[in-house]
């Protein structure tokens, strides 16, 4: 039995089993956590299963590695057994001796000063995980369209806000229909501007006429305008 070996009986039987004991070392376990949020906010974690370990000295916890191993030997089982338990023994002399044990991607085992041992799990261990558990869920924010490169153009409003303005980057708005309708509108001011010129012009003139006489010599003959004038003299 080698640490290949090993790394892939352990991820074999932690999929399916909630404990998976090291005889004499320690029991990897799956707990199931809660959702979590990134610390930026922008990625939530759904509930997942991780996988953690704790020390545990008791040769007998489980059978299952023991009996997996058993199975995929080609030895017999006398001498399957023999090999297993030579290779526990060896991973628990380099652990006591403060040697780390390394399990190729599944993680490292170390003893603490104490003689307790604690698990890192390999970086590669993320996938394993996935395997077992949702995938995160990472939030964009929405874009800002004020903000330049935004999907929309920002709205101008206010007094100088023009026909440019609301025009988007680029756009050729000389002979559009903007323009058209601006320059409509500039004409009829303009004639309704020189209508009403015209009308207080001949007010104004009517009004004049009258006060110097002109207005008589139009309307009355020369005749009337004697008699109207002697009426007014009183003779």
């Amino acid at each position: 039995m080698d640490a290949n070996l090993l790394s892939r009986l352990l991820r074999e039987l932690i999929i399916d089993h909630d404990e998976v004991s090291l005889p004499g070392i320690g029991v990897f376990f799956m707990e199931q956590t809660p959702a979590s949020v990134s610390e930026d906010g922008l990625t939530v974690y759904p509930p997942c299963r991780k996988l953690f370990f704790r020390t545990a000295r008791d040769k007998n916890i489980d059978f299952l590695l023991f009996d997996l191993f058993i199975a995929t030997s080609d030895k017999e089982r006398k001498e399957a057994a023999a090999e297993f338990e030579s290779f526990m023994a060896d991973l628990r002399r380099d652990l006591d001796g403060k040697k780390p044990v390394v399990i190729p991607s599944f993680g490292k085992i170390r003893s603490t000063a104490e003689g307790n041992y604690y698990f890192v799990a390999d970086r590669g261990m993320g996938d394993f995980v996935k395997d077992v558990a949702l995938e995160p869920i990472t939030v964009r924010p929405k874009r800002n369209p004020d903000i330049a490169g935004g999907d929309t153009p920002p709205v101008v409003s206010g007094p100088d806000a023009s026909v440019a303005d609301l025009s988007p980057a680029g756009a050729d708005t000389k002979d559009g229909v903007a323009v058209q309708g601006q320059e409509t509108d500039k004409r009829t001011r303009m004639v309704i501007l020189l209508v009403i010129s015209a009308i207080c012009v001949i007010i104004l003139a009517v009004l004049l006429s009258g006060y110097f006489g002109w207005l008589d010599s139009l309307i009355y003959s020369d005749e009337e305008l004697r008699v109207i004038e002697r009426a007014s003299s009183g003779i």
